[in-house]
């Protein structure tokens, strides 16, 4: 699994990715170059990776996901999907601190100067509005679970701290292509939908049964697809609520272009490293290493907290501090399905 993961690592930062910078941010890629209306250029603009970064890595998750099928036991019989337990809470909140400073740090290095005053005020934009966009996200998301859960106690806390950290992380992605060029209230309104847009593309990915354990495919692709919308909408320079213009126009068009080609481009490729994966049978694990890697990754990483008294793990496989609570409590194996529609996600941060 480790040396598959490092191939496919290889494959995706080697060969997909660098086709995309280059088109959107490399002065001979044909996104960049754009073209001119009105003796204007109107060029794709993405200035930290809403497209070139997230809808390329999620679209590359999306398809690797669907080929492979979910693990055994996430859906029932009838396609509902069924709570497999999740990581630890104080694992994944650190998880997501930590990324929510990487987005600072990196969202704001991304303009490369420092010179000139102007670039201090472009400076101060990029970290305002990233700071916006990520809260707003989690506000979101954390509000239309709670909303949606409001009669049903199971896994509610799990699905609120899941909610609350991946949507965060919706508008972080989301603000990426706009962070230098949109006003902090429109930074704001962009996280707010990124939040929302994520719960949406979870409820569909799990209506056409895609397993997506950890929902990078809602995070990245959903968020970033809107993302790179956005900022045809809200740039202050040329974006459509404020500029009514041939020139506004064509510039959202030449974003949905590029954004129809980074998907295209992306989905194609990957949709032949895993086929031609799949037809070797290289992607998938026995059903007996898959069960017994599913036992023990359930109860290894479970805290006592999310756990659920119906769900047992065989004792031998259990090594935390907690084990002689569980075992006091469980003494079966069974798997659940949730009383909700949507089953809990993994505690998992993308």
């Amino acid at each position: 699994v480790d040396r598959f993961s490092s191939n496919l690592i290889c494959w995706a930062r080697g060969f997909v990715h660098p086709v995309v910078a280059h088109w959107a941010w490399t002065e001979e890629g044909w996104l960049s170059k754009g073209v001119d209306v009105e003796n204007v250029t109107v060029a794709y603009n993405d200035f930290a990776g809403s497209g070139v970064v997230h809808v390329t890595g999620g679209a590359v998750a999306l398809i690797g996901a669907a080929v492979l099928g979910p693990r055994i036991g996430r859906f029932d019989d009838s396609g509902k999907p069924v709570h497999m337990g999740g990581k630890t809470a104080t694992m994944s909140a650190l998880g997501g601190f930590i990324l929510f400073f990487g987005f600072l740090l990196f969202m704001s290095g991304r303009h490369r100067s420092m010179w000139e005053v102007e670039d201090g005020l472009i400076f101060g934009r990029i970290t305002i509005n990233t700071i916006l966009a990520g809260s707003a996200g989690a506000i979101a998301s954390l509000i239309l679970v709670t909303f949606i859960n409001r009669k049903n106690r199971v896994h509610r806390d799990q699905q609120q701290l899941v909610a609350t950290l991946n949507g965060c992380l919706a508008g972080l992605v989301a603000i990426c292509a706009g962070a230098s060029s949109v006003e902090g209230y429109a930074a704001f309104i962009i996280g707010i939908i990124a939040g929302l847009s994520y719960r949406v593309w979870t409820k569909v990915i799990l209506k056409y049964q895609v397993d997506d354990p950890l929902e990078s495919v809602s995070v990245h692709l959903g968020a970033g697809i809107w993302g790179v919308i956005a900022e045809g909408f809200f740039s202050t320079e040329r974006g459509l609520l404020y500029n009514w213009t041939r020139v506004s126009v064509m510039h959202l068009m030449w974003t949905l272009a590029g954004l129809a080609a980074i998907v295209a481009w992306t989905a194609a490729t990957s949709a032949i490293l895993f086929g031609i994966l799949h037809t070797f049978n290289l992607l998938h694990l026995s059903r007996a290493d898959e069960l017994r890697d599913l036992e023990g990754e359930k109860w290894d990483t479970q805290k006592p907290e999310f756990a659920n008294p119906t769900v047992v793990s065989n004792p031998m496989l259990i090594s935390s501090p907690s084990r002689k609570l569980r075992d006091s409590k469980m003494s079966s194996v069974k798997l659940t399905n949730e009383d909700d529609e949507e089953a809990a996600p993994e505690t998992s941060v993308v």
